[in-house]
């Protein structure tokens, strides 16, 4: 049998795993979700909070095709660009698909549309998650919450409320995203990286918070 090929490193209440082979973090990560859910949908239906991009697409093609009860399954995205659902921009689209490809009952999508008042009890209701997935750009940014020097503009007045509205300056598409406080609010909190830039960047943020304290 394979080992288990990473170095487990403990800062304050985090555990970083590092992984030099893709595939074992992929079947690593799963397990842990597999776990998370099969205990949080024992009574109930399990919200789970899921980003988009690239780095996670080979994780949701693994999970989709895992025994698990998706009708018992919420799925909320940690943010949203506002385009046709069909667009090959959309994350929604793009998960939706992947599921739809291997396993013949979807889990309940919650999709983020606007900061109307419908939308947001919705929300409100899927908080907190028993699990959510962060993802990290090299500038450090999670979800569509960028660095303000990066944005055309940014509804601060929801900032920290569930739901926040940006536009980055190069792109003409606005984006919506779960607010920090929204994301903060999960009962397992997991971060996927790939790549070294954004590794740096990752040690560069907890070294600036050690020395904080």
């Amino acid at each position: 049998m394979k080992k288990n090929n990473f170095k487990l490193k403990r800062i304050d209440n985090i555990n970083l795993y590092y992984f030099e082979d893709h595939d074992q973090l992929i079947k690593n990560l799963a397990n842990k979700f597999l776990k998370i859910i099969n205990k949080s949908s024992i009574n109930r239906k399990s919200r789970i909070c899921l980003s988009g991009g690239t780095s996670p697409l080979m994780l949701y093609e693994y999970i989709s095709c895992m025994q698990i009860n998706w009708k018992k399954i919420q799925i909320i995205l940690t943010d949203e660009r506002i385009v046709s659902l069909n667009s090959r921009k959309s994350n929604l689209n793009t998960i939706k698909k992947i599921f739809l490809n291997n396993t013949k009952t979807l889990p309940n999508f919650i999709a983020l549309k606007s900061l109307d008042k419908k939308n947001v009890i919705r929300i409100r209701n899927a908080i907190p998650f028993d699990l959510i997935l962060l993802g990290m750009g090299e500038d450090g940014h999670t979800a569509s919450i960028f660095p303000s020097k990066n944005l055309k503009n940014l509804n601060l007045k929801n900032l920290e409320k569930e739901l926040l509205i940006s536009q980055k300056k190069d792109e003409s598409f606005k984006r919506i995203s779960l607010s920090g406080s929204s994301l903060k609010k999960s009962k397992n909190h997991f971060l996927l990286l790939r790549g070294k830039k954004k590794l740096i960047t990752l040690n560069k943020a907890i070294k600036t918070k050690s020395s904080d304290k």
